[in-house]
């Protein structure tokens, strides 16, 4: 009789191989030298790995990252960012039908989940502007080090290449977060139905779009502060 393997196996393995595949895609090939430069980019890995092309493996993944920090309810929100990002708002959908029997209840879970990946993006805007200043001052400083003849322009190249290793992290954490927002934005209009609704769906409904406009500021901040460093490298 064939066995089975465990399911916490199994996703220990997807894990294992998408850790690889980054590795193999040169993501795991450098160090960052900062606390904001790394703290920005696991930041980022967190919320690109609710980006994955199956439900599966995406949510295997994203419960690896919430059991990481040790917190069973990050764990379980990993593990439904991971799926409902890895194949759509359908997935995300079929998951809130099936926990959550009327609109209002689904629209006030939406909320919840969207409030959650607002907490990220905030964390991750904190690292980015960070991570903007010190390149900023850093860059600066040699290219006044380079005019005064004490560094040299292979020193100032190297921190440019630096900057630029930072402003890709920027734009991953940007995608994984615009990811988030398509998600959400597409169940919310699936979820809300035209015409006349009870007060209380009306409610959650409001909630949910107050929700989609802050997570929405918060995107357009991230790509501010990557076009400044863009434009500074």
């Amino acid at each position: 009789m064939a066995r089975r393997l465990p399911a916490r196996l199994i996703a220990g393995f997807l894990v294992l191989l998408a850790l690889a595949a980054c590795a193999g895609s040169g993501v795991l090939s450098w160090e960052p030298e900062t606390d904001a430069e790394r703290a920005l980019r696991e930041q980022a890995e967190a919320l690109q790995a609710t980006v994955g092309e199956g439900s599966l493996a995406g949510a295997a993944i994203g419960a690896a990252l919430g059991a990481a920090t040790g917190n069973v309810g990050a764990a379980f929100q990993g593990a439904r960012f991971g799926q409902f990002a890895g194949a759509g708002a359908g997935i995300y959908l079929k998951a809130l039908q099936s926990d959550f029997a009327n609109r209002e209840a689904q629209l006030e879970q939406i909320a919840a989940d969207l409030q959650l990946s607002i907490d990220e993006v905030e964390a991750a805007l904190a690292s980015m502007r960070a991570v903007l200043e010190t390149q900023q001052a850093r860059i600066a400083g040699l290219e006044r080090a380079v005019a005064a003849n004490t560094a040299t322009q292979a020193q100032l190249a190297r921190e440019r290449e630096r900057a630029e290793r930072n402003l890709a992290e920027m734009n991953k954490a940007i995608a994984g977060a615009e990811a988030r927002e398509q998600v959400f934005a597409e169940t919310r209009g699936i979820v809300v139905t035209a015409g006349d609704a009870p007060p209380a769906e009306v409610a959650a409904g409001e909630q949910v779009d107050g929700y989609l406009t802050l997570l929405a500021d918060r995107i357009a901040s991230m790509r501010d502060i990557a076009g400044t460093l863009a434009n500074d490298i």
